[in-house]
């Protein structure tokens, strides 16, 4: 059941507990079980130490190149100036050369910079997935601005409440109707290709800390709450890629809203390799997606791991992909399937990565290489320039071996939330044992392992992960509560019969009409995105509670296709 390293260790403590207790009898509960010594030293060797992180501020303005952090499309602009011609897109059967790619960027980057766009201001970018949607991207970056990522799965009730929050100055894009809706300027993706200026980016300088992309993610008030995420972050995981991993031939497949379609991009373009483009309709196709991979000889994937297992559980036979290499996957636990591992066997030199990060913090702060006889793989070690603690309630260290609270510092800190200084509060708080430091804690739950690796153990709150993104089931029931003959509501998660975790919305309804819910399912559609419509809408007469008032959610019906 233990092993003898655990065994030796529970008997450390045991007896240190005892000499608390009986030399400092006033001692609480908590401190008897702080770490023994053996055990602070092990922690810092385990959380991987970085360099204090404060309140985001201009403080490195110079800090460009050169061993320091610097933008993220630095990192590619310097890959441009090693391998000009080296294929940076391929799409359909077309190619773009690293060059090309840097000159159209700057003709659209010469346009908002004749805006006047500034650092720290932000500018939502809406064109269809492809090379418009990295030049898009890059051409933000160039300006000096950051960008506002407008996902095509997201309905445009979501962007307008987006863009209105984030305070955006301009939208980058194709459709000017969009734009007039949205109430902002529009700078055309393929305007600006005649400019002379294009040889060059704008004179710009990129700062660490210069604000840049806002993802928003799931909010329980019923509004999504936008994630302000500096350079420094993604920049530092880009240059760990960089030291550790080789230069891979990637798909990009992540959707634009999830922050993995950053990693996507920069580990690859920063490499000089060849990130391969497929549509929005083809990355729900299971036979293009393999047909993209194989055809294009991709190397590195990126995929969340419910879509990476439906995947392959949706294939007859599984795909033959001999260039295969990575398999990145994240987002949420992971329990190998028969599939992958069969998978696994037939494809030897293709290694699988487990990657755990929230948006708060940069996207990535630990990796595990795993072996595919894991029954349930870590989620790995700190990545270089990140912090990971485990705290309890008031943020003191637990044991190796203990449950603790997430707590993630360093590089990957994120500036905070958009317009909203006390979630920002609760949510980044200052490092108890490092002064002039920042955490992020993570309401998610772990604890080391005897081998120095961190294993997940689920939420501390309500949050779920859904298809690889973090959702409140409290911003649905906001949502679905608001609708017209909706008495009351509520929302769960659970797993549904192939073992994915889905929402279920039990509703109080003024009519009993069957229609009603088939309309209420329609109009979540038009509001909300996919991964937070209800997998089902069940009636009730009223929402059960306990004696003290307050919701029992034991007593809610399970869904008639749950029960056995």
């Amino acid at each position: 059941m233990f092993e003898q390293p655990t065994i030796g260790r529970l008997l450390d403590y045991l007896a240190e507990v005892l000499r608390r207790a009986t030399t400092t009898p006033d001692l609480r509960l908590p401190e008897l079980v702080l770490p023994i010594e053996s055990d602070v030293e092990a922690l810092r060797a385990l959380e991987s130490d970085a360099d204090a992180n404060g309140p985001i501020g201009r403080v490195r303005r110079d800090a460009v190149v050169a061993g320091e952090l610097s933008g993220l499309h630095t990192l590619f602009e310097q890959q441009v100036a090693r391998t000009p011609d080296a294929i940076a897109l391929i799409q359909d059967g077309r190619e773009l050369t690293y060059a090309e790619l840097d000159r159209r960027s700057n003709a659209v980057a010469w346009q908002l910079a004749d805006l006047g766009v500034k650092p720290g201001q932000l500018v939502a970018v809406r064109v269809a997935r492809g090379t418009e949607m990295v030049v898009a991207v890059l051409a933000v970056l160039k300006s000096g601005a950051a960008y506002l990522p407008l996902d095509p799965g997201v309905p445009e009730s979501r962007w307008a409440f987006m863009v209105q929050d984030a305070a955006a100055v301009a939208l980058v894009g194709d459709d000017a109707a969009l734009a007039d809706r949205l109430n902002l300027r529009l700078v055309p993706v393929a305007g600006g290709d005649g400019d002379t200026r294009a040889k060059q980016a704008p004179p710009v300088r990129a700062a660490a800390d210069d604000v840049a992309y806002c993802i928003y993610t799931s909010g329980s008030s019923g509004n999504p709450k936008g994630v302000v995420v500096p350079h420094r972050g993604p920049v530092n995981l880009v240059r760990h890629y960089l030291r550790t991993r080789r230069s891979l031939r990637t798909l990009q497949w992540t959707s634009f809203g999830f922050d993995v379609h950053v990693q996507e991009m920069f580990t690859t373009l920063a490499s000089g390799a060849a990130l391969v483009l497929i549509g929005e309709d083809d990355r729900y196709d299971p036979d293009a997606v393999v047909a993209a991979l194989r055809d294009h000889g991709v190397q590195r994937l990126f995929m969340a791991f419910s879509p990476l297992t439906a995947l392959l559980a949706t294939m007859r036979r599984l795909p033959e992909l001999p260039e295969l290499r990575e398999i990145v996957a994240g987002g949420e636990a992971m329990v190998l399937t028969h599939k992958v591992r069969d998978f696994l066997d037939a494809h030897p030199e293709c290694r699988l990565f487990n990657e755990y990060g929230p948006t708060e913090a940069s996207i990535v702060t630990t990796i595990h290489a795993v072996d595919p006889a894991e029954d349930r793989p870590s989620i790995g070690r700190p990545i270089d320039g990140v912090a990971v603690r485990l705290l309890d309630a008031a943020l003191r260290p637990v044991p190796v071996g203990a449950v603790g609270e997430i707590h993630l510092g360093g590089a990957a800190v994120a500036q905070g939330y958009i317009g909203r200084p006390e979630e920002t509060e609760r949510a980044f708080v200052a490092d108890p044992g490092h002064p002039g430091a920042r955490l992020y804690r993570s309401r998610d739950l772990g604890r080391w392992r005897a081998d120095g690796t961190l294993e997940y153990l689920g939420r501390a709150d309500d949050q779920v992960k859904i298809r690889g993104h973090r959702v409140e089931p409290g911003e649905t029931e906001h949502v679905l509560a608001d609708q017209p003959g909706v008495v009351d509501a509520v929302v769960v998660a659970c797993s549904d019969p192939g073992g994915d975790t889905c929402l279920i919305g039990y509703v109080v309804l003024e009519d009993s009409d069957p229609a009603v819910l088939a309309r209420l399912m329609l109009d979540l559609g038009k509001e909300l995105p996919i991964y937070l419509v209800p997998a089902d809408l069940i009636p009730i007469e009223e929402l059960p509670l306990d004696d003290n008032g307050r919701l029992d959610r034991s007593r809610l019906p399970e869904p008639e296709w749950l029960k056995p």
